[in-house]
């Protein structure tokens, strides 16, 4: 990242936000796939439906039907699948845009583009949360989401916990950068915190991208999360339950 979109990243932080102190009685975990590669719906999805855990597929639609090596990037009956689930599908644009390279008029018409399609694959469903394509945050695009959506999360690692910000959601990737015992870690810490620790991953498979993970280690996040019996909501659930809804 340059010099000068570190500087716009950082005043947007300051700029626009939506403060909220957190005060839970117990740690929140909330498992997420973003863009979303196929096997996040045919791999991950069953791993943690088998501990009965709901998650959050972040969706740019315009990757949908998207042909790619071995087939396409996923389908409409993917999408459907997460929501006889009762998973939550949110925005991550529609063309996956960079928000560093775009106005609040391009963005809204992208966001707008996304909630469309959406209604055309499922009639009446609304996005209410939302990630940062490649975690990019400009004041533009931070007041966007603040006006649109309950949430925004980026890329930034951390747990969130005393006072946050609703529209700049710290979140970790699981990926090659964690192991099964630092995931593990990190839930132990998110119990000590009471706070609100967001997974975030891509495609599952043994052979994954940079940004996706096996499906052993998602496995193994998981299940020591049901181990701990801790409480594993969607991004939807989890700002409900912060809000008192």
């Amino acid at each position: 990242m340059s010099i000068y979109n570190k500087i716009r990243r950082a005043v947007a932080k300051k700029v626009v936000n939506r403060k909220k102190h957190l005060q839970l009685k117990e740690a929140i975990i909330t498992f997420t796939f973003d863009d979303v590669p196929e096997t996040g719906f045919t791999a991950g999805l069953p791993i943690l439906q088998k501990y009965g855990f709901k998650s959050t597929f972040y969706v740019a639609l315009g990757f949908m039907d998207h042909p790619v090596e071995g087939g396409v990037r996923y389908t409409p009956e993917h999408l459907k699948m997460v929501v006889d689930d009762q998973s939550e599908l949110a925005c991550h644009t529609y063309g996956h845009i960079h928000c560093y390279q775009s106005s609040k008029a391009t963005i809204e018409k992208d966001l707008s583009k996304n909630s469309q399609r959406i209604n055309e694959v499922i009639p009446g469903y609304r996005f209410k949360n939302f990630s940062y394509p490649f975690g990019e945050q400009t004041i533009a695009a931070k007041q966007v989401v603040r006006n649109k959506f309950r949430t925004g999360r980026g890329v930034n690692s951390g747990i969130n916990h005393g006072q946050i910000d609703l529209i700049n959601l710290h979140a970790y990737q699981i990926g090659t950068n964690i192991t099964p015992d630092q995931g593990r870690a990190l839930i132990d810490e998110a119990i000590r915190l009471k706070g609100w620790l967001i997974f975030f991953t891509h495609d599952v498979q043994k052979d994954h991208s940079l940004y996706g993970c096996t499906p052993e280690l998602l496995d193994s996040v998981a299940a020591y999360c049901s181990e701990k019996k801790c409480s594993v909501l969607t991004m939807d659930e989890a700002i409900s339950r912060i809000e008192g809804r």
